[in-house]
């Protein structure tokens, strides 16, 4: 279902295998340092007018802080994708920047397959371990699933059912369907 509400930097084409923009229009993989000193840094290019499901801009500073949340926490699920992360930079809005530890081409499926949170949810959890993102009390972090994903939670029912609907905001409607 978490598939279906977040979207990753990268897509793999079906047929091909090979990797496809989603939320990056463009991505490099380059190698700095020398010897011991050599490490990835992945640079991401994000598309313009990007926004989540509740229609606000999705930024480069989402995705930094993002990574930045998994990394410090240590979330199980998440941790080894970002766990050779040295340091992540946003200069600007569009632009993404990852420096690993190590040198390795798979820190680019790793990192670019994270399920991306808006800055304004993941500064707000006060508590990783107990935050239920449906809790209307709010009691542990900020209530709702904000994705970027082509469906947005309407209801749940554990154990009975999960309904869907269409993000409006979704970045690869037809240029004719109306967004927010």
């Amino acid at each position: 279902m978490l598939g279906m509400v977040y979207e990753g930097l990268l897509a793999s084409n079906p047929f091909t295998l090979e990797d496809i923009p989603a939320l990056a229009e463009e991505w490099r993989v380059e190698t700095a340092g020398e010897g011991a000193a050599a490490h990835t840094v992945l640079r991401f290019r994000l598309k313009e007018n990007l926004r989540w499901n509740d229609g606000t801009p999705l930024t480069a500073g989402d995705l930094k802080a993002t990574i930045d949340f998994v990394h410090k926490n240590e979330i199980p699920r998440f941790f080894d994708a970002v766990k050779d992360v040295a340091k992540t930079e946003a200069p600007n809005a569009r632009e993404l920047t990852v420096t690993m530890k190590g040198v390795s081409y798979w820190y680019l499926d790793n990192v670019a397959g994270l399920p991306w949170m808006p800055a304004r949810i993941v500064e707000n959890v006060k508590d990783w371990q107990n935050w239920d993102p449906l809790d209307h009390e709010e009691k542990f972090g900020p209530c709702g699933l904000v994705g970027a994903g082509p469906f947005m939670l309407e209801e749940y029912r554990p154990g009975e059912y999960v309904m869907m609907k269409r993000n409006p905001c979704y970045l690869r409607l037809p240029e004719e369907v109306e967004r927010r």
